[in-house]
This record gives C-alpha cells, sequence and structure tokens, in this order.
C-alpha cells in the first residue's frame, strides 16, 4: 500500500498501477469500494499505457476518516498529484465515485474527466449543479474519446 500524509496530518492510501511512464489518470472508486479496485485496472491500463492510481476517499480502505467537502476530496487529489509529480492528468469515476471525478473536472490541469456507470448529481445549484452542467456541456459538445493520449 502506499499513502501520503496530507497537510492536516491525515493520511491518505491509494494504489498506483499500471504504466509508471503513462497518462496519468486517477481513478474514483464506487460505493463501497477502495483502492483495491486498481487491481481490476492493472492489465488494460498497461495495454493502453496508462498509469492508474486510485485514492481511498476519506474513511475508505486505509484513508483516515474526515468530514469532507468534495471541495475537500478535490484538494486531497491535487495534493496526491503533486506528490507524483503529475502536471496534467485525468479522472474517472465508477457508480459512486462518479462525483468525485466531477469535483476534480475542475481542477485547472485536469482535461478530460470520464464517469462509468456513475451516480449523477441531480441539483441545479451549488457545486454539483455546476459540474453536473459542465459535464453535460462536454458530454453534448465532443465525441467519446479514449483516456489516454493519443499517439
Amino acid at each position: 500500500m502506499s499513502s501520503l500524509t496530507l497537510p492536516d496530518g491525515r493520511t491518505l492510501a491509494y494504489a498506483d498501477r499500471g504504466v509508471p511512464g503513462g497518462t496519468p489518470v486517477f481513478f474514483h472508486h464506487g460505493m463501497p469500494g477502495s483502492r483495491l479496485f486498481a487491481g481490476l485496472l492493472d492489465d488494460p491500463a498497461s495495454e493502453t499505457e496508462v498509469r492508474v492510481v486510485v485514492p481511498d476517499r476519506p474513511g475508505y480502505g486505509r484513508s483516515d476518516p474526515a468530514k469532507a467537502s468534495l471541495n475537500d476530496f478535490r484538494a486531497d487529489v491535487e495534493a496526491l498529484a503533486d506528490h507524483l509529480d503529475f502536471g496534467g492528468f485525468r479522472a474517472a469515476g465508477f457508480s459512486g465515485g462518479g462525483p468525485f471525478a466531477l469535483a476534480c473536472g475542475d481542477i485547472e490541469r485536469v482535461d478530460r474527466v470520464a464517469l462509468l456507470s456513475a451516480l449523477a448529481p441531480g441539483a441545479d445549484t451549488g457545486l454539483f449543479g455546476t459540474l453536473a452542467t459542465r459535464a453535460t456541456r462536454c458530454s453534448t459538445s465532443s465525441s467519446v474519446s479514449p483516456i489516454r493520449s493519443p499517439e
């Protein structure tokens, strides 16, 4: 298990799989779930030259619990991206990880967000509404594209 001590002293556990120099993608697990989901992604990530990082959300797996908002979680992901020396990266979310992937879409250095069978926020106001609107614009204005870099 890999982990990072965050600025507030909490531990953020994560799995780092795939190709070390590949396109970095933060994959956000469903509920219940954990960084162990990365084991299912290792072979496909390696075959497509993607580096998959799956963080345990606060209170899941080996990450310390926190009374955290999506904004707080976004800061945790940015701290992990800094720790791993990622310039730009991508985010993907499966099931209950969808809102967390969408939250990461507001990070300036994230250039793509993918949702897979994800829970979608229904509110039309606040952070969820902003992110849902942004995701809708992305999905209706562009074609499906691979999450890894073009060859």
